[in-house]
């Protein structure tokens, strides 16, 4: 029979812990248990006396169910705990580590006791001493081995609590002396930017995190664990990617981006919106985009939703507005955006591909590229910026061509239009109308009679007498393609002269039916 212990005589631990036997199964210390959670420490006393178990055998049943020192913890009886370590019981046999439970409950002179009888905080989890919010306790089970860096720990408390400050001085203290601190650190701040926690932006900075250096992204190794992928790689970025990538915009005046130390470029590809665009803008403006441009277009798809189509067409025409060109044209730039471009939506498709003619926005060399792919005119038939070959002039193509902004659009990609027929006349042509017309005498008149008039006598003398002025009767003549007497002409006439005059040429539209001239009324 192993010898009893009292705790109140020796309460230290013995060089050479003594062994006791232990249960075939959870039945044999039911009774052990029963009196612990009544607090009997006395009848506990003679069961150790009389040499009963304490524990359960690794491995039999119901050997990980509450044990006595569980128990002993769970109600905060320490002489029963000091009962049980005096008397044997086997701290590495328990399924749960007593300094994890210890720390669970926050009594820290429970740590003490289990760290005393040989407790190994090695089982303790990172996470279960981050959550103690106690600086020592950091200290004292980093110093025993424990490795916060397991598994990004660190980062992962970090980057996804704002409330544990003491964490973050711990941080801060230690991450000059271990490098893998400092990526820690720059992983949690990646984690507030993307999320845009002005508050835990703060507090990493204040740590010592780099918003200029890239670590890997904490979340996409978190879903990549989740789907059982281990085989690919970790994504890296830096703070500023995240936020210039998720809009968060108001962070970039904290974040600070630096030409020297940042890739701009790489900062543009991932700009979602106009206002982070601009914000960008202000340290350094775009140069060459054509390595981005078919990535904006991706967003521009219907696929997408029409927030993220809006936005994201914000920020390409605010990327031109900036300072922003494609001037260099490479076979796959040239493919990703043909690719992309006939993807979008017929509005979208006409919008994009004025905003690329519009100005110097793209060099001559891309403009021609453009204009020279196939499908691409397919495309500009189909939404009328080009006319199909072979049609006639009252045709809807022909007709959208006689924009003069289309054309200039369909020149710069370098295809040549027809020139778009007269528009013809109209068929009935009012002079002198207005709200009271209905009220006014009418002078109806052909072509033919109006030219007759108008070499009748002075143009001014008859506009007056139909309440018309000179100009005004003189533009409707031009108007309709009749001639009027030349400067100098009724001159002539009064001097006995016979000057020649104008002959009427044929309407190419053909004569309207009728002149309607409303008289005013004297």
């Amino acid at each position: 029979m192993t010898a009893f212990v009292d705790p109140r005589v020796h309460s230290h631990p013995p060089g050479q812990p003594q062994a006791r036997e232990l249960a075939a199964g959870i039945d044999q210390v039911e009774n052990l248990h029963r009196l612990c959670r009544e607090g009997r420490v006395y009848e506990v006393e003679g069961w150790i006396k009389a040499g009963q178990p304490l524990q359960v055998q690794p491995g039999a049943p119901g050997h990980r169910g509450p044990t006595a020192l569980h128990i002993a913890l769970e109600t905060g009886q320490h002489s029963l705990l000091l009962l049980l370590l005096c008397n044997g019981y086997r701290l590495d046999l328990e399924p749960v580590c007593p300094l994890t439970c210890a720390l669970a409950v926050r009594r820290w002179e429970y740590v003490d006791l289990f760290w005393a009888w040989g407790a190994d905080p090695k089982r303790v989890s990172a996470g279960t001493v981050f959550d103690t919010y106690n600086s020592a306790l950091f200290d004292r089970f980093h110093a025993a081995g424990v490795d916060f860096l397991a598994g990004h720990a660190l980062a992962d408390a970090l980057g996804n609590h704002t409330s544990n400050k003491p964490l973050f001085g711990w941080a801060k203290r230690h991450r000059e002396n271990d490098p893998r601190i400092q990526v820690e650190l720059n992983m949690a701040l990646g984690c507030h930017a993307h999320d845009g926690s002005l508050k835990g932006v703060h507090l990493c900075l204040w740590a010592g995190a780099d918003p200029h250096a890239a670590a890997p992204d904490l979340r996409w190794i978190t879903r990549r664990r989740a789907s059982a992928t281990d085989d690919e790689e970790d994504e890296w970025s830096t703070a500023i990617q995240e936020a210039v990538s998720h809009g968060h915009v108001e962070l970039l005046p904290i974040l600070k981006p630096d030409p020297t130390r940042d890739d701009f470029n790489k900062l543009y590809h991932y700009a979602r919106d106009g206002r982070t665009v601009r914000m960008l803008a202000a340290s350094a403006p775009p140069t060459e985009i054509g390595d981005m441009l078919g990535w904006y277009l991706t967003f521009l798809d219907p696929s997408w939703s029409s927030d993220t189509i809006l936005r994201q067409m914000d920020a390409l025409e605010t990327l031109f507005a900036v300072g922003g060109r494609w001037a260099e044209c490479t076979p796959e730039h040239l493919k990703s955006v043909r690719r992309h471009l006939l993807k979008l939506t017929n509005d979208t498709f006409v919008r994009v591909l004025k905003l690329l003619t519009a100005k110097d926005h793209c060099s001559p060399a891309v403009l021609q590229a453009l204009g020279r792919i196939p499908t691409l005119r397919q495309r500009m038939v189909a939404v009328g910026l080009l006319p199909p070959r072979g049609v006639t002039a009252n045709r809807q193509p022909v007709e959208a061509c006689r924009s003069p902004k289309l054309r200039e659009v369909a020149n710069k990609l370098g295809i040549r239009l027809p020139k778009p027929p007269p528009p013809p006349p109209p068929r009935v042509v009012e002079v002198g109308a207005d709200y009271r017309s209905w009220e006014r005498p009418t002078i109806r008149l052909t072509r033919q009679e109006l030219y007759e008039r108008v070499w009748a006598e002075p143009v001014e003398s008859l506009a007056k007498s139909w309440g018309l002025s000179g100009r005004g009767l003189a533009k409707v003549c031009e108007r309709m393609g009749v001639p009027v007497p030349p400067r100098g002409y009724w001159a002539r006439i009064q001097h006995g002269q016979h000057p020649r005059k104008t002959p009427l040429r044929v309407s190419p539209g053909g004569d309207p039916p009728e002149i309607v001239i409303h008289v005013a009324k004297k």
